[in-house]
């Protein structure tokens, strides 16, 4: 009797391991097997981040260097924007899957995710590499709309196809970090031309060589033109511009020696330097300009209206001028 009830235990306890088995075999393994975090890294210590796309031939460098980021371009370096590529760190260390894609090599190419695609972002500590992503396609995801009020409506999710470098699994991920990710040097170079405090500023010298000059002074919390009363509005809505100024698009290899200056702006300040931004004039519609702020940008002064919005004449702060938005 005793054999008998061990012999049924035997087999319950047979059966029992088989259909495990076969649980794990045949069971989704994407739906069992989630990372926690695609990145696991301490910021802090990386001192080198290298993004690369093959297909498109780009390679961006940064080098960490005093506690300023640094970026290369061909066989030079360059001040980089830190807060950006702070943002990158902590943006892709932040990266959690939500799920997985797929679970062998066979499915790369459909996700952009093969070694010769995509985007590869690597952090370094010296040579050591300590992380290493594969971003591949991205995905607009519209979500399922429960109220019909137009007004109402969510907004469509941004995913994107994620493969750790040595690892077969492809992750779905948040996608806006791609998006926003730069591919040339250019948009991680330090692009800031001004940044102060309005209320710092004594006075501003314009300087036309061969045309005009003239000042604009605040004295006893008025603003004059000259000596003479200046439009407050017009002058109010100039100098606010010049809270952040930034460039936009760089001119590459420009040599300001012999170069034609067209105008100088000079903000004098309490208590610090004063910011002198540059004109330089290439030809009859193509102006350069540069700050005293960032020596090494040089920048096209028709992006973005550049000059157009800080090289006024005298009668941007006359009453009744025209200072332009």
């Amino acid at each position: 009797m005793l054999n008998r009830s061990n012999s049924k235990v035997l087999w319950i306890v047979l059966v029992a391991l088989i259909a495990l088995f076969l649980i794990l075999k045949f069971t989704d393994r994407s739906e069992r097997t989630i990372r926690e975090k695609l990145v696991s890294v301490d910021t802090a210590r990386i001192d080198r981040i290298v993004i690369s796309q093959p297909e498109k031939d780009t390679r961006v460098e940064l080098f960490k260097k005093d506690g300023n980021w640094q970026v290369k371009d061909k066989d030079r370096y360059f001040k980089a924007d830190n807060r950006k590529v702070r943002s990158v760190l902590t943006e892709i260390s932040a990266l959690k899957p939500q799920s997985v894609a797929a679970t062998s090599s066979e499915m790369w190419e459909k996700y952009k995710v093969a070694d010769t695609m995509g985007t590869r972002v690597q952090f370094k500590r010296g040579d050591e590499i300590k992380a290493d992503l594969i971003l591949g396609r991205i995905n607009f995801k519209m979500p399922k709309q429960d109220n019909q009020n137009p007004y109402m409506r969510q907004q469509q999710e941004i995913l994107m196809y994620v493969r750790p470098y040595e690892d077969e699994y492809v992750y779905v991920t948040d996608g806006m970090v791609k998006l926003g990710l730069g591919s040339k040097p250019d948009d991680y170079r330090q692009k800031l031309l001004c940044k102060i405090n309005t209320d710092d500023i004594k006075s501003i010298d314009f300087s036309y060589p061969g045309k005009s000059s003239f000042t604009v002074r605040k004295q006893d919390q008025k603003w004059l033109l000259n000596d003479s009363p200046a439009d407050s509005a017009g002058t109010v809505k100039y100098i606010r511009k010049l809270k952040y100024v930034s460039g936009n698009k760089f001119i590459h290899d420009f040599v300001p020696e012999g170069q034609d200056v067209f105008g100088k702006i000079t903000i004098n300040l309490n208590g610090r330097s004063a910011v002198v931004l540059t004109a330089y004039q290439t030809d009859s519609a193509q102006y350069v300009v540069h700050s005293s702020m960032n020596e090494e940008g040089y920048f096209d002064g028709n992006s973005g209206k550049l000059f157009e919005k800080f090289f006024v004449g005298k009668d941007a702060f006359e009453k009744g001028g025209s200072e332009k938005d």
